[in-house]
């Protein structure tokens, strides 16, 4: 194909060597981007598992503004940083608890986790929602939601 060209429009050999080796690497640029892509794609994604989902309290019940501990046993596939968005949940009413960055390091590990209940909540029933997005590659996000158990606010 290039000879066709090199003869109709009189391309020099020295020019037609520059015009195949810049095709080539073209071709390997190509190659090596889309090589890239599709690992990106194929990638694990699943960043945090949790294993006692529901997550359990030590207590089933605690006063406005006390401390309420949640056990959480967790593995972490990786040590990518992920956003911790967090609300409590009531019968009638959803509080929205302040975002944190989650930086913990890749292990398998049971934590105690302890949240000041709010002093806006009234008596009732309550749980916690946790939702995580971890991003683990330009193409993809992990995002995992699980909740507590069920605790009442007296």
């Amino acid at each position: 194909m290039i000879q066709f060209f090199s003869k109709r429009f009189n391309i020099s050999p020295k020019t037609e060597r520059m015009i195949f080796n810049a095709g080539l690497l073209v071709t390997l640029i190509s190659i090596v981007f889309i090589a890239v892509i599709l690992a990106w794609l194929w990638q694990p994604s699943k960043v945090i598992t949790i294993y006692n989902e529901p997550i359990p309290t030590l207590k089933e019940a605690a006063n406005v503004g006390d401390t309420i501990v949640f056990k959480i046993k967790y593995c972490k596939a990786n040590g990518s940083t992920g956003n911790v968005n967090w609300y409590i949940v009531g019968n009638r009413t959803v509080t929205l608890l302040p975002s944190y960055t989650d930086v913990t390091p890749k292990s398998c590990n049971t934590v105690l986790d302890p949240v000041a209940l709010p002093p806006q909540l009234k008596p009732g029933v309550y749980y916690i929602v946790w939702q995580v997005t971890y991003p683990v590659n330009p193409l993809k996000i992990d995002y995992t939601e699980f909740r507590s158990r069920d605790f009442t606010i007296k």
